[in-house]
């Protein structure tokens, strides 16, 4: 057993997060657990696990299980901001991304985002309307998606309206691709994962081989990455024809009116959120005139792919698991619904 550690009740299909949460239950709130022979010290008490991520200078160098991409499908998943290790890499990737998380930039946005939530109210009422039920954890992703598309990169990717508009095919194609990709068990999907699980240091043999032999999920999990690719290049072709017409590569500032203060000059802080305001639509433009700060050359097309899809793909599942836990914890404890509905119909009375 100590070979293969608690790799057999992983690949049990129960979900990692349930047996997590079952042995927290078990063994406390800290307890190590076996990925095959490799101990993994897991911690489900958020404010300790919040700091061991914010203070443990490390914690770039900690990686999950070896990996079996090659050639380009490498360089675009080891380029992206979740998974690189250069701390240099890392920092640099972070500061271009910034400014779209600049909370003037995000008031900028905030039109665009609350387009996408009204359609998803107009969904919502229609279905209520006629007594339809809908997948409201599938249509959080549909919406998150969509506001993805909207404020990073000004496109309308019709997620939204994937079931009945002229641009359907390629919504689904895109929705379906991320759902496949959050599906991924490493513990019980393709044949090669659960085995670098248990022999990590049989990578250099297993790689050439699954290139040449990959089994079905390996293919389907390929599919899907190359179908966000295609996207992703698609919106950087874009944005460059962008930057061109516009005779510069760098994006367009948006001015926003600081609040004043007292004697109405605008905080230091406020000056410099506004001086890193930026209009929606820019985060491609934001990596194409980034450069790294070790050798001053500008990120690559694979560097700037791969940020655009881990973007894509982390603006379906991870927001619509909160806003969906949120939703079914509201319908179990109606009190506390009530509770939220008149905290907004006092805080914002244009909204009713």
């Amino acid at each position: 057993m100590w070979l293969i550690g608690n790799f057999g009740s992983f690949a049990s299909g129960h979900g990692i997060h349930v047996l997590l949460t079952e042995w927290a239950r078990q063994y406390g709130t800290i307890y190590m657990a076996w990925f095959g022979y490799a101990p993994i010290l897991v911690v489900s008490e958020p404010q300790l696990g919040r700091l061991l991520a914010l203070r443990n200078v490390e914690r770039l160098e900690l990686k999950g299980a070896p990996d079996l991409f090659t050639g380009r499908d490498h360089k675009i998943q080891s380029s992206m901001l979740a998974v690189v290790n250069d701390k240099t890499q890392h920092r640099d990737i972070k500061n271009a991304w910034l400014p779209i998380f600049n909370s003037a930039s995000l008031d900028v946005s905030s039109s665009l985002i609350n387009k996408c939530a009204k359609q998803l109210c107009s969904h919502l009422a229609q279905c209520a309307a006629v007594g339809k039920e809908t997948n409201i954890w599938r249509d959080y992703g549909r919406l998150t998606m969509g506001v993805v598309g909207t404020v990073a990169f000004v496109v309308d990717l019709f997620t939204q309206a994937a079931d009945n508009s002229k641009n359907s095919e390629a919504a689904k194609e895109l929705i379906c691709s991320a759902e496949t990709l959050f599906a991924q068990n490493p513990f019980g999907g393709d044949l090669y994962a659960g085995i670098l699980l248990l022999f990590p240091f049989a990578l250099p043999l297993l790689k050439p081989v699954a290139r040449c032999f990959p089994d079905a999920q390996m293919r389907k999990m390929a599919a899907a990455r190359h179908r966000l690719y295609k996207t992703s290049t698609a919106l950087l072709e874009t944005a460059r024809k962008q930057a061109a017409q516009a005779g510069k590569d760098k994006p367009q500032k948006e001015v926003v009116a600081a609040a004043p203060q007292a004697g109405g000059v605008p905080s230091c802080l406020e000056a410099r959120k506004q001086a890193r305001t930026v209009k929606p639509g820019s985060f491609m433009h934001l990596l194409m005139s980034a450069s790294h700060t070790a050798h001053g050359s500008p990120f690559s097309d694979d560097e700037i792919i791969g940020q655009a899809f881990i973007f894509l793909l982390a603006g379906y599942e991870t927001t619509a698991n909160t806003l969906a836990f949120a939703t079914h914890s509201l319908a179990a404890n109606p009190d506390k619904a009530a509770k939220l509905l008149e905290e907004i119909d006092r805080e914002v009375p244009q909204a009713m």
